[in-house]
Formats: structure tokens, sequence, C-alpha cells
């Protein structure tokens, strides 16, 4: 053989092998390119799967959020009316008469007063101090009877060691603490 035919036969192997380098490597790149893509859509799943999973999440939270707050409203609007419904109690008493406020006053100083204390009447009270002056329990217990300031109406026992706040506020706000299950049983089913 001669030199050129060497040279061309080299160049022929050459030119085979370079083209199946290249055909290799377009090969590799393919299947690169495949797996690639595979993985971008394994990638793309599991990333919209996560986030289905966290929209849910989320979802339920704000469900949650929701129902709390519903019931917060609820609470402050039974509040409210348990509030509203005192207040109508203590106007109630405030607009007793006359006749009706002294027999209630009775009633308290028959079953609080002792011997020697001092009647303070809410000075918005329809009552003077001799109207409460003249009750047989006032006499008999030696009270002494005073008007006092707006406190609420009622009255307070004023006393040598202890005072008894029968104001009608002290007395609703007593009531509302004795009874607060019942009252929360009745309000808040």
């Amino acid at each position: 053989m001669n030199e050129q035919s060497i040279s061309k036969k080299i160049i022929e192997d050459a030119t085979l092998q370079a083209e199946a380098i290249i055909n290799n490597a377009i090969s590799e790149a393919d299947e690169q390119r495949i797996a690639t893509a595979r993985q971008a859509d394994l990638s793309v799943s599991e990333i919209e799967e996560q986030a289905k999973r966290d929209g849910e999440l989320l979802i339920e939270r704000r469900k949650t959020l929701a129902r709390l707050d519903a019931k917060k409203i609820a609470l402050d609007c039974k509040q409210e009316l348990l509030a509203r419904a005192f207040e109508i109690a203590r106007q109630k008493l405030n607009s007793l008469s006359g006749s009706d406020y002294l027999k209630f006053i009775e009633k308290q100083i028959a079953s609080y007063a002792e011997k020697g204390d001092t009647v303070c009447i809410c000075g918005s009270a329809p009552l003077s101090v001799a109207e409460v002056s003249a009750l047989a329990t006032v006499k008999e217990l030696g009270l002494e009877v005073v008007k006092g300031d707006s406190f609420g109406g009622g009255i307070k026992l004023l006393g040598k060691k202890t005072d008894k706040d029968l104001s009608f506020n002290a007395i609703l706000a007593q009531f509302a603490l004795t009874n607060a299950q019942n009252i929360s049983a009745i309000i808040f089913k």
C-alpha cells in the first residue's frame, strides 16, 4: 500500500470514528434529555402534590379560624344580651313605685341589718328618710337612716364592724356570680 492509500484509510477510519463519537454523543444527549424530562415531570408532579396538600391544609386552617371567629362573635352577642338583660333588670328595680321600693328595702333590712347599723338610702330612690325610718324593723333594731349619693339604687347598710352593699348593682352582680352556670346554660344552648 502506498502512502496515499494509507492516508486515505486513516482519514476514513478517523471519519468513521468521529461519526461514531458524534452519534454516541447525540444518543447520550437524547437519553440525558429524556431522563431530565422524566425527572422534571416527576418534580412537577411532586410539587403539584405538595401544593395541593398545602392548599388543603390552608383551607382547613382558614375554616377553623372562621369557625372560631363565628363562635367568638356568637359569644360576644350572648354576652351583650346578658349585659342588656341585667341592665333591664336594674332599670326595672330603679323604676319601682315608692311603695314597692319600700317593701323591697324593708325585706333587705329585715334580712341583713344588725342592731345599730345605719341604713344609707340611694340618693335617687323614690323614698324619704322619714318613710324608711317609720318601718317597724328599723325601729326595732334602732337603725339610723340617711340619704346618700346615687349608687345605683337600693340601700347600703353601714355597720360598726362591716358594711353591706345591698345596692341594686351589688345584688345583680351577686346574682350573676352565684347563678353563672344556670344563666350560661340557658343563654349558651
